[in-house]
């Protein structure tokens, strides 16, 4: 492992050790062990291709985002538990702007991760092409998501050469292509609709967050080409929430993981479960009941149910808590009694 290591990466106190007849400490043995290691990764991480090396740089991006929207969500949910210990109506509507505010961050962090989400999945190994990749690069972040189905499908189905000139393809060109049965065109479509009907509103609801538009929303009118209040939206926009966020996001890596099957696993032969068929005709239909589920749940989706729960959930811990203290505190005293009496008998 040393002999490997850079010249850098040690102490220069360390260079000639053995010579001089010290033994160097345990820390100093930790810190040339820590950077051998650090050397191996780098050594490794350099002999990646550029396309490897933004693959990971953007997996890094995504994760970063994820781990910013889990802490938000849980200082949302701890401001909620918090609402069920204090009595006071003014208190409590402070509270509930706070929660609107943090809510409002998280959605913006939302639409930042599904941004790096569809980013990290356009450099997956072996899914899509440099021409492509620029090409979906250049798109909005909802169209990112149109055109990264359609590619991935056509790759899968088409049964034709990747063409550079021509990296992208229409919904309209897998609709008419022959050599498509009818039945993959079916999923296609189901797929296709779910994000444009379903995953594109949301995404333009949290854009209009990102952009400031908090509590009112603009939208340019077709008619006059004027910016102009849109209620509608605005209504929208007041409605995200911890929960449907949590089920959006829930959504999002279930779409991520179809496209995925899809663009990765071109030819069947190569899947060890079933050499039989591709990852993607394998799970599509527990993958795709899976996301008409989770829509389901998002489209009944009960806040205030949800706090109602969150609250009385960590009302009953705080009661068993108590509980379990005062259990602890009387076998406590029994023992001491206990010790107490044989002392005095003795």
């Amino acid at each position: 492992m040393i002999a490997c290591t850079p010249r850098w990466a040690f102490p220069s106190k360390l260079k000639n050790w053995r010579k001089v007849g010290s033994i160097p400490s345990v820390k100093r043995l930790k810190q040339i062990s820590f950077h051998a290691g650090l050397a191996k990764i780098q050594l490794k991480y350099m002999s990646l291709s550029i396309k490897q090396q933004d693959f990971i740089k953007r997996k890094e991006n995504a994760l970063a985002v994820e781990r910013a929207i889990k802490l938000t969500e849980t200082e949302v949910k701890e401001l909620i538990k918090k609402q069920g210990f204090i009595p006071d109506l003014a208190e409590k509507e402070n509270i509930e702007q706070i929660i609107d505010l943090k809510t409002n961050i998280l959605s913006g962090l939302i639409i930042i991760w599904s941004e790096s989400l569809i980013k990290w999945l356009l450099y997956e190994h072996g899914a899509f092409e440099n021409e492509q990749i620029n090409s979906l690069l250049d798109r909005i972040n909802a169209e990112q998501w149109i055109g990264a189905i359609t590619c991935a499908f056509w790759k899968a189905f088409s049964n034709q050469p990747y063409n550079p000139n021509s990296p992208t393809q229409r919904k309209r060109n897998i609709i008419n292509l022959s050599v498509i049965s009818i039945k993959d065109k079916e999923r296609f479509i189901k797929l296709y609709d779910l994000i444009e009907e379903k995953l594109i509103p949301s995404i333009v609801i949290r854009n209009k967050i990102q952009h400031g538009e908090w509590k009112y929303s603009y939208k340019k009118n077709d008619a006059n080409y004027n910016i102009e209040f849109d209620p509608f939206i605005s209504q929208n926009v007041r409605k995200e929430n911890v929960l449907t966020l949590k089920l959006k996001r829930k959504q999002l890596k279930a779409i991520y993981q179809i496209i995925y099957d899809l663009a990765v696993f071109k030819n069947s032969g190569n899947f060890k479960i079933d050499n039989t068929k591709t990852p993607f005709l394998f799970y599509f239909n527990k993958r795709y009941k899976q996301i008409l589920a989770n829509q389901v749940e998002l489209d009944q989706a009960d806040y205030n149910i949800y706090k109602s729960k969150l609250i009385e959930s960590t009302i009953r811990g705080e009661h068993w808590k108590k509980k379990n203290r005062f259990h602890k505190y009387l076998k406590k005293l029994k023992r001491k009694l206990k010790t107490t009496s044989n002392t005095i008998y003795n």
